[in-house]
């Protein structure tokens, strides 16, 4: 039986540990995975943004924004700003940044300002100090307190980065945006799920009942050719499977699972019924699922 409190404090974690009660469960309810690998390898088309020196988790926390303020103008990330409301300063910074992305953000079909794209890598490192819960190791510490300001802020984007965030908006103009509502009947950037408050878990969109994570992974080398080539780990499925098994009241009526691949362009999409089918080999119930790993999680 789980214990009553959950140990782990986030989803990663808890996808990531073999042995927590998540993870074990997943891999023994849901153990089909390669026939779902083996098809997005086959479909996936060739790289279209290479790689370069920016750090590639603050690069994809920053296309994620990016992509967010793209679909609404008016969003507002108050996830950027959480380790800072102690300092009215800092939070009033920040907050400017977020209303530069806001004035730059309508570039649905067009090249991105550069203005958004340095206000997004701005945010995913206030972002990252949330997360991390220090930012002993981030370059906001070279701000210092008196230049803890929106306009170094802007500034910290290094050429690479703006040059790859741009190459992904680019193709994201034609392979991601395209597919998406223009007028969603409800739209959710960053949603969190009933079972967020027993182990930290927030996606990345959703958009009438379509639940969307972005990657902006480089991909397997092949020693061999050279190459990069698309593919989609366990642990993006995993994540893709937990966020609606997370969804216990059904609150989004999620119906169906997209991953978008950004550096390739890729966006593919599974009914949410076929997907649960495929992994699991049967029919699931899925608001019997979403009971089990409700009390999985600790929840009574």
């Amino acid at each position: 039986m789980p214990s009553r409190k959950y140990i782990y404090s986030s989803l990663t974690a808890a996808i990531d540990d073999k042995q927590s009660p998540l993870r074990r469960y997943l891999d023994s309810e849901y153990p089909n995975r390669r026939p779902l690998q083996a098809a997005y390898r086959a479909a996936a088309p060739p790289i279209l943004v290479q790689g370069g020196d920016a750090h590639p988790g603050t690069l994809g926390a920053a296309f994620d924004f990016a992509v967010r303020f793209v679909l609404d103008p008016e969003y507002v990330p108050a996830v950027a700003i959480h380790a800072f409301r102690p300092s009215r300063r800092r939070v009033k910074a920040i907050t400017h940044v977020i209303a530069v992305a806001r004035s730059a953000a309508n570039c649905r079909t067009s090249l991105a300002p550069e203005l958004l794209l340095r206000a997004s890598w701005a945010l995913a490192l206030t972002t990252e100090v949330f997360r991390a819960g220090t930012w002993q190791h981030s370059p906001l510490r070279q701000l210092g307190w008196f230049h803890f300001t929106a306009e170094r802020l802007l500034r910290l984007a290094q050429p690479d980065a703006l040059v790859q965030l741009q190459q992904l908006h680019s193709v994201a103009t034609t392979s991601l945006f395209p597919k998406l509502p223009l007028e969603p009947r409800r739209q959710t950037l960053g949603p969190s799920f009933a079972a967020s408050r027993l182990c930290s878990a927030d996606a990345d969109i959703i958009i009438d009942g379509q639940l969307i994570e972005l990657k902006t992974r480089l991909g397997s080398l092949s020693q061999r050719t050279g190459n990069r080539s698309d593919s989609i780990p366990g642990t993006d499925i995993n994540q893709l499977l937990a966020y609606t098994l997370f969804d216990q009241g059904n609150k989004y009526k999620i119906d169906r699972v997209s991953l978008y691949s950004a550096r390739y362009g890729n966006f593919t999409t599974w009914p949410l019924n076929d997907y649960l089918t495929l992994l699991s080999g049967r029919r699931v119930d899925i608001k019997a699922e979403r009971a089990i790993v409700w009390r999985l999680l600790g929840g009574s």
